[in-house]
């Protein structure tokens, strides 16, 4: 009896022994099980670095796009005024063959050119005339040439020799409050004479007529 008391205690006890003896999950293996993230669950921080990047990338693209914009608004610019000096010297150009075309010859070499026609009497010879004018050295014809002379009321008679001959020849025709660039040789001029424009040269004036 006793014998099979002790197997059966023995039997009770191996069975015990199983049963307690299996070991239940730890509470750490349980800790690190909850910290694992769900494969399932969205990552907040990936999300928002995707969004600055796209944002950066916005950025960068619309800074381009002004960057090119400009550009292209500064060569347009550049173009227009390129065009605009190109056009300013092609008239003027243009403005320095009319002007040396607008001279009308006349005895001994004078030319004369009206810059302003008057809308008074005709000048008539031996007549007075009283008149304002200008001379010039070389380069008179464009108003940039050394002044050697002028006077703001000077009087003589026309065709009575009281002044060289070019005035008497380019004179000619002109209109009271006109005024007239002539262009005068040493022929009918001072000749050899040295005037401040150097020996024999073109004299330039700039005639205005106040009275006649």
């Amino acid at each position: 009896m006793d014998d099979d008391d002790d197997c059966l205690e023995r039997e009770h006890m191996r069975k015990r022994q199983k049963t307690t003896g299996k070991s239940s999950p730890s509470s750490s293996a349980i800790g690190e099980k909850a910290n694992e993230p769900s494969p399932t669950a969205p990552n907040d921080a990936e999300k928002a670095a995707k969004k600055r990047l796209k944002k950066q990338l916005q950025k960068e693209k619309k800074a381009a796009a002004m960057k090119s914009a400009q550009e292209n608004q500064k060569k347009t610019k550049d173009g227009d005024n390129s065009s605009k000096v190109i056009e300013k010297k092609s008239n003027a150009r243009d403005g320095k063959k009319k002007s040396s075309n607008r001279f009308i010859p006349c005895r001994k070499g004078v030319k004369y050119w009206d810059v302003c026609v008057g809308k008074g009497p005709v000048l008539q010879d031996r007549k007075k005339a009283h008149v304002k004018y200008l001379l010039r050295a070389a380069d008179g014809t464009k108003g940039k040439g050394k002044i050697l002379d002028c006077d703001s009321n000077f009087a003589f008679r026309m065709g009575k020799r009281e002044v060289i001959e070019g005035w008497d020849i380019g004179m000619v025709g002109m209109r009271q409050g006109g005024k007239r660039h002539l262009v005068v040789p040493k022929s009918a001029g001072y000749g050899m004479k040295d005037v401040g424009a150097g020996s024999g040269a073109d004299l330039f004036f700039e005639i205005t007529l106040i009275s006649c």
